[in-house]
């Protein structure tokens, strides 16, 4: 409780700085969202590897939580909260960061699976039409 009347006692002008900062981390990604990807589908389009068009795919997906996160911790650290909340706040977020990449491999995964799945149905109808 202590530490919510702290938080409270501060003049509010003083958390618009970090959530300024935080919604422009947030918004500057989600900005660069388009030209990063469409680079990065025009380069891996030149390439006979498939895999590298799984990876990009699956990146896509959680790029704005990703973003939404970096931006958070901008505005965390920079917020003149208590030292224990930034901390407690700063694990909640790396928790959010760690399932979120858990999802991408697993999404990455199941991509591969279908992949080699689709490759090894094909091998099987080839042979059965000699």
């Amino acid at each position: 409780m202590d530490q919510i009347q702290t938080l409270t006692l501060h003049p509010w002008w003083r958390f618009i700085w970090p959530l300024l900062a935080g919604g422009g981390v947030f918004l500057f990604s989600a900005v660069l969202r388009p030209l990063i990807f469409s680079r990065l589908t025009k380069i891996v389009s030149r390439t006979t590897w498939a895999w590298d068009d799984i990876l990009v795919k699956a990146l896509k997906g959680p790029y704005l939580l990703w973003c939404l996160i970096g931006g958070l911790y901008a505005a965390l650290v920079l917020s003149p909260a208590e030292s224990n909340l930034v901390q407690t706040g700063s694990r909640v977020l790396s928790v959010l960061w760690m399932f979120s990449l858990t999802l991408t491999f697993m999404r990455l995964a199941d991509q591969i699976i279908r992949r080699n799945s689709d490759d090894h149905t094909r091998n099987e109808t080839q042979l059965l039409q000699q």
